[in-house]
């Protein structure tokens, strides 16, 4: 059985909270994992903001992404032409004052190319606040090129290319939370 511990590969000295309402005993919160082709992993980890490549035959970190640019994320998923989708979930950016001292708070969904850590990709709605989901959620690349997402907890869901093209709620109550659905070919 392989098995990697966040403790033994980071200092919480250099990798702090980002969300500072959350305990000290969910230090990273890890919520995403994905196996990569060659064997190795990508973790997201929520409360450091931050995704990290890991070798499965050396238990070493490769690279890692963030803060900047995620902020909460949640799930993480390689593409076919190896870039990361991810949904940004957007609690306390540390980059906020950046973008705009007086903005809301806004999720995204962006692609990410791992080699540059350059976004290429970004689905964002004009009124931020409208798309602030801080929890949960999650994003699916479809064969057809669309973005599927899921806003975990209203339950709404859209696929989205340039523009949207349908969205829909659950009827699930929302006590019950979503963290990820899969959209699937209806036949």
């Amino acid at each position: 059985m392989w098995t990697w511990r966040s403790w033994e590969h980071l200092d919480p000295s250099s990798h702090p909270l980002t969300l500072p309402s959350d305990e000290r005993a969910f230090w990273t919160h890890g919520n995403a994992i994905c196996e990569l082709d060659d064997g190795s992993f990508l973790l997201n980890m929520r409360n450091l903001s931050t995704i990290v490549r890991i070798n499965r035959q050396t238990n070493e970190i490769d690279w890692e992404l963030g803060p900047p640019p995620l902020a909460g994320a949640h799930g993480v998923n390689q593409l076919a032409n190896l870039n990361l989708l991810i949904f940004d979930n957007g609690p306390f950016r540390v980059d906020q004052a950046r973008l705009s001292p007086t903005a809301a708070p806004f999720s995204r969904v962006i692609e990410l190319d791992p080699s540059t850590h350059e976004i290429v990709w970004s689905y964002q709605e004009p009124l931020g606040w409208q798309f602030f989901r801080p929890l949960l959620s999650n994003a699916q690349r479809l064969p057809n090129g669309n973005t599927f997402i899921n806003e975990g907890l209203t339950g709404r869901l859209f696929e989205v290319t340039p523009g949207v093209m349908w969205s829909g709620n659950t009827c699930i109550p929302t006590s019950a939370r979503r963290r990820r659905q899969t959209r699937y070919r209806a036949t």
